[in-house]
């Protein structure tokens, strides 16, 4: 997993690799780019990804929701996913993350404007690959 290979890790394990957290208050940058994010901590044992952005599903009160999740450098255990077209508030709620495909590695240097279009780019490659 420490090296991305979702499809080998699905191929192994007969599903899409899955992390369970806890959602708690973030910084609030997302909100003020207008992407919303969950800030899941996932417990330091488990194995993620490499830094970057995923296409992802969420399990969000049993309901499995589209999500655009990006894993910060140095960051080890939070994962900060987007869930377009859903609002509310999760504080404190356990969720569930089934990472789908690897976007894109981590860019740095953004404006806040530049950062705010990446992220839309992301979220419709996150809606393109969940429903084809």
């Amino acid at each position: 997993m420490s090296d991305g290979e979702l499809a080998r890790a699905a191929e192994l394990l007969g599903r899409s690799y899955f992390a369970l957290g806890a959602v708690s208050r973030g910084k609030g940058l997302g909100r003020t780019l207008g992407f919303p994010t969950l800030n899941v901590h996932v417990p330091a044992a488990k194995l993620l990804p490499p830094p970057g952005s995923y296409a992802a599903t969420v399990d969000l009160d049993g309901t499995p929701r589209p999500a655009a999740v990006f894993l910060p450098s140095g960051a080890h255990g939070l994962c900060e996913a987007h869930l377009p077209g859903w609002s509310g508030d999760a504080y404190g709620k356990a969720v569930g993350i089934e990472f789908r495909q690897f976007l894109r590695p981590p860019e740095g240097g953004l404006s806040k404007s530049g950062l705010s279009m990446r992220i839309a780019r992301d979220v419709e490659r996150v809606l393109e690959v969940l429903t084809g």
